[in-house]
């Protein structure tokens, strides 16, 4: 028996159900030969991308959408001041949920491009949030260059957003660790800002990666 039927057949001796089924699976769809396969998981890696670029369209929609609103509304009240004030008191509780929707949302879109990435270039699907952030930061960091929003390198970025978002999802009074916000009384609109940069810039330089590597994103 020749070397490589050994070593394929130890696998096979090995093999998990879950591999199976993946295996018989790609077979049943036709997928028979390596290109196919490539072919077959840079379609994955375009309806991730496409993914993380809905969660950031929905994040930059959120804000834009609550200005507007709130200016809708106040003028709805006319010249009365007390009407208008209780109708501000509400717009802002509820503007303050949609920025911490936002600065979630932008956090994910980078998350999903990070997913996105790690797959193509390492051929492997992390789902934790630290490791497949850490993985993609390597990559981008030596692929693409540092990022030019900030000077913050890669996998400070997104422990930067991953940072905000756990902040306000899951804190009555989130700290977005900056002073000079919280003194000008912005602290969540500026995160929010900071937030989309990020994810903005993150998924344009995950797609220039693909593309380097033959991935029409």
């Amino acid at each position: 028996m020749e070397t490589g039927d050994v070593q394929l057949l130890r696998k096979l001796a090995a093999i998990s159900g879950k591999e199976y089924g993946l295996a018989k699976a790609l077979l049943e769809a036709g997928v028979t030969s390596r290109d196919a396969l490539e072919l077959m998981l840079q379609r994955v890696v375009c309806d991730r991308l496409r993914v993380a670029k809905g969660r950031l369209f929905l994040a930059a929609r959120v804000s834009r959408d609550s200005v507007a609103e709130t200016q809708k509304l106040v003028r709805e009240q006319g010249p009365d001041p007390g009407k208008q004030a209780e109708t501000l008191r509400a717009v802002e509780a509820k503007y303050e949920q949609e920025l911490r929707t936002s600065i979630s949302l932008a956090y994910y879109a980078m998350y999903h491009a990070a997913r996105g990435l790690v797959l193509m270039v390492e051929r492997d699907d992390e789902t934790d949030h630290g490791k497949v952030t850490k993985r993609a930061a390597a990559i981008l960091q030596e692929e693409a260059g540092s990022p030019s929003f900030t000077e913050l390198p890669w996998d400070r970025c997104f422990e930067r957003a991953r940072s905000l978002r756990n902040e306000v999802d899951y804190s009555p009074y989130p700290d977005v660790g900056n002073p000079i916000w919280d003194f000008l009384g912005l602290p969540l609109s500026m995160a929010k800002n900071e937030n989309l940069m990020l994810a903005i810039e993150t998924i344009a330089a995950c797609e220039k990666v693909l593309l380097k590597r033959g991935v029409e994103v």
